[in-house]
């Protein structure tokens, strides 16, 4: 047994059957009593309404269990900030309550714990989820972007330390994906390597593509450089058709070496509109920057609201 307290945390995104939690609950913390000196159980309900309120637990597990119940839906990675937001522990665990049969695991992560790691992330040996393009094409994009150790087979369980906590609490809106948090904290992190079949994903489709575009709006400068990319290319085109009027008018010659007549006002006109097209593009790229920096000050607004907590 190890003498140490322990956040166990999971999310409840669907209404689960009262039979299964309950087992689920009653096998997790005899598992908990018997590894650690102290436990506690948080379930965070993110809009399932599942009742517990009538289920058959025993009273030593009530008193160990938590439910953090959430106003409305929100997002996997909002809802177990509200869990760890409530964890009291030494250490915080992310567990799924489909991985019943590998609640090992935790004293897994938590041995790797005590060799120098503040954060311990389970991680596929393979990548067992979907295979998706644009999956894969957003890893590869953070992990160039912003150099993040982030990686497309690591999983949603984690142990985090009572420090690290803090940290991620403290700086939370940073950013909305929870695992780029966890990797780029700055504290020490080690991956325990699995072969456990994905269960249902941490986030649905629309879930994931919303988060995706978040991030590389917010925690990127791509969208600066593709401005910066079409403004050289634009800016390069105006000079071309510039040069070009002017040869045509001093010269008779465009920039192709054939001969051409310039129509009275017609090099005015190109000279007008390049110049106006330039000035509103560079209008348009200062708006963007003032938008990305107004944006980045007012993100303190609460990620979610908490309807209850209650022992169970």
């Amino acid at each position: 047994m190890y003498s140490s307290f322990l956040s166990f945390i999971f999310v409840i995104d669907e209404e689960i059957d009262n039979i299964e939690i309950c087992s689920f609950l009653s096998k997790a913390n005899d598992y908990l009593s018997q590894s650690f000196t102290d436990h506690e159980i948080i379930i965070v309900d993110n809009g399932s309404r599942t009742e517990l309120g009538r289920s058959n637990l025993s009273e030593l597990v009530r008193n160990h269990t938590y439910m953090v119940s959430l106003a409305k839906r929100v997002t996997y990675d909002m809802a177990t900030l509200a869990g760890l937001d409530r964890a009291n522990g030494d250490y915080a665990v992310l567990f799924d309550s489909n991985l019943i049969d590998h609640l090992d695991l935790i004293v897994e992560m938590f041995r790797v714990s005590q060799t120098g790691s503040d954060i311990v992330l389970l991680s596929d040996s393979r990548d067992m989820r979907s295979k998706s393009l644009l999956r894969d094409a957003f890893f590869v994009l953070m992990r160039r972007a912003v150099d993040s150790r982030l990686s497309s087979r690591h999983r949603k369980e984690a142990l985090i330390s009572r420090r690290a906590l803090n940290w991620i609490l403290r700086y939370r809106n940073q950013t909305m994906f929870l695992g780029e948090l966890l990797v780029s904290s700055g504290y020490p992190h080690k991956v325990v390597t699995v072969n456990i079949e994905t269960s249902s994903p941490a986030r649905d489709s629309k879930d994931q593509k919303s988060l995706a575009w978040y991030i590389i709006t917010q925690r990127t400068q791509l969208p600066f450089q593709f401005v910066g990319i079409a403004m050289t290319v634009l800016f390069g085109g105006i000079l071309a058709l510039l040069t070009n009027a002017l040869m045509v008018r001093i010269f008779e010659m465009d920039l192709l070496g054939r001969t051409e007549t310039a129509e009275p006002g017609w090099t005015y006109l190109v000279i007008l509109l390049g110049i106006g097209f330039l000035f509103t593009n560079l209008s348009i790229l200062i708006v963007m920057r003032m938008i990305y920096v107004v944006s980045a000050n007012i993100r303190n607004e609460p990620n979610y609201i908490v309807e209850k907590f209650d022992r169970v």
